[in-house]
């Protein structure tokens, strides 16, 4: 019986698995406990953090008001990410969360039963018809990039002063688009956010306070094993305080406390196919100038040597620079973020400097231990993915407690292939934007190498050369980040898929004619969209007043 459960670790991962486990278990039982063993001397990265919509959705799934959220943390929204200087200087292109699908209700007439739709049509259809017609326009040309351009949010002014989300509704291809009606749409599933990372953690743990979660502000320093089964026991503080526990989250970083100190859990190492291993901070941050505010999406701004992130926060731009100590070292990093900057207008000071290698454990899930975030694994910085697969494996996870509060045998093969397939994943997607047509330093230039691609994505660039990415191939699951929408973002920008279909492709799949009423109507919709769009400074004036 599972009664004691102990989260080693605060900070974002830790406190989303707190609440989560309280929501969950407090609706199902009262004999039990929950504890958070922190110490406020280690503190959280900080530097900003970009993610996609499962951050507002789970702060929803447990009666956190996202609003509140970006209050709270200093955040604003974001609607996709910005690959800048990817394949050669000055080019960029946007890799969305949101096609427009995602406020547009379909209704196709397509018999999948009989006649299987080979192309995904929540991406496809529309790109497809426009190929045929010899338009040749990019994967997020069919979404929401003129909203993301002029800085607007899918948000409604009411005649009270507040905001509502828009919902268009269209309920089969031959009628006209209609508009309003909110009864499904919501934050949640349409945008995510940029966030500062140390208020962000502040808020949440506030939150974990308010709803009686015991936290202890101590350092661990020590454990007992049970000597029977090898299972943790207690965690002993630097004050003499034995926390036991009969489960334990592994929520400490880079620590790696009870995967790595305590269990001696085999690490695989990914550094051979992900070689950057470092990121150099700019501290506190890049101020915004006067006028200037928070863009709507993140940038991955590619440099000779690696790759920058620029998260845009309400008061501030979080920035770091990711690359290899492989190829180059960090004073030279230093001077050219330096340079950079100023370059931009921009006076900076460097910050802190992060290591890692790639990789994860082979396990998650040991004994009655569960590692979460950056304890289980890490590979890059890339668009917030290690809180984006953190989110979504603990979603998988709380459903395995059964009525007795037991995990039962099979849920651990189960849980532990798909930690393992999700980091796996994702590896291959920052892999895959990685070859992209830039190639003027050491960094660059490793991964065009054919002895490092990784096995699965060298199949899909010989399939991908040939015909488009199918959905099946990439498909998205609760714990996958990056599904078709973003390898066909990426490979078509890349020039490592083939991208053209032609009217007899079409014709074939009984989808020429649905799917010209599709982009039809998407052009329509956006149009409408755009007329009742609001600013993004003032929905994120409204929610600093408002909540």
């Amino acid at each position: 019986m599972i009664k004691n459960i102990v989260v080693i670790g605060g900070g974002i991962a830790g406190y989303m698995t707190a609440l989560t486990v309280h929501d969950v278990f407090s609706k199902w039982y009262t004999d039990y406990t929950l504890t958070i063993i922190e110490s406020s001397k280690l503190g959280t990265i900080g530097v900003g953090e970009s993610t996609a919509q499962n951050v507002p959705s789970a702060l929803a799934t447990l009666g956190i008001s996202p609003y509140q959220f970006i209050k709270e943390s200093e955040a604003s929204f974001k609607m996709s990410a910005r690959f800048d200087n990817w394949n050669y200087e000055g080019e960029s292109y946007h890799h969305p969360l949101m096609p427009i699908s995602h406020l547009v209700e379909l209704n196709l007439n397509i018999n999948r039963q009989e006649k299987p739709v080979v192309f995904d049509p929540y991406y496809n259809i529309g790109l497809d018809i426009l190929y045929m017609q010899g338009k040749n326009i990019s994967w997020e040309e069919i979404g929401f990039n003129r909203l993301i351009h002029e800085n607007k949010l899918p948000f409604k002014k009411q005649e009270d002063g507040s905001f509502e989300i828009l919902k268009i509704t269209q309920p089969r291809p031959s009628s006209e688009v209609s508009y309003p009606s909110n009864d499904k749409a919501s934050l949640e599933e349409i945008v995510g956010v940029h966030m500062d990372a140390n208020l962000a953690a502040q808020f949440l743990q506030k939150t974990c306070k308010q709803r009686g979660i015991k936290i202890i502000d101590e350092e661990v320093t020590d454990w007992t094993l049970d000597s029977d089964t090898g299972y943790l026991k207690e965690i002993i503080t630097e004050g003499g305080d034995k926390i036991q526990g009969d489960f334990f989250f592994d929520c400490s970083g880079f620590r790696r406390l009870i995967l790595g100190d305590i269990f001696k859990e085999k690490w695989i190492d990914w550094s051979h196919e992900i070689p950057q291993n470092n990121v150099s901070l700019i501290d506190g941050g890049v101020k915004y100038k006067e006028g200037e505010g928070p863009d709507l999406f993140t940038k991955l701004d590619a440099q000779k040597h690696g790759w920058m992130f620029k998260i845009p926060l309400q008061h501030r731009i979080g920035s770091g620079y990711v690359y290899s100590d492989k190829f180059v070292d960090k004073e030279t990093i230093h001077k050219e973020q330096v340079e950079h900057w100023k370059s931009q207008g921009y006076d900076v000071e460097i910050g802190r400097q992060i290591s890692w290698t790639a990789g994860k454990y082979e396990r998650s899930l040991v004994k009655n231990c569960l590692a979460v975030g950056l304890s289980d694994g890490f590979i890059d910085a890339l668009d917030g993915n290690a809180l984006i697969i953190s989110l979504g494996l603990l979603r998988e996870f709380i459903p395995m407690f059964n009525r007795h509060m037991l995990i039962d045998s099979m849920d651990y093969k189960d849980y532990n292939a798909k930690a393992l397939d999700a980091y796996e994943h994702t590896k291959n997607y920052i892999y895959f934007c990685h070859l992209q047509k830039r190639k003027d330093s050491e960094y660059w230039k490793y991964f065009k190498k054919d002895e490092n691609i990784p096995e699965w994505l060298k199949e899909k660039i010989w399939l991908w050369a040939h015909r488009p990415p199918r959905g099946y191939e990439t498909l998205t699951q609760t714990h996958r980040p990056f599904g078709i929408g973003s390898f066909c973002t990426v490979g078509m920008r890349a020039g490592l898929s083939g991208v053209h279909v032609s009217a007899r492709d079409l014709k074939e799949m009984d989808m020429e004619r649905e799917g010209k009423q599709v982009y039809d109507i998407c052009q329509r919709v956006e149009k409408q969209v755009l007329e009742h769009s609001s600013d993004h400074k003032d929905v994120l004036n409204w929610i600093n007043n408002s909540f």
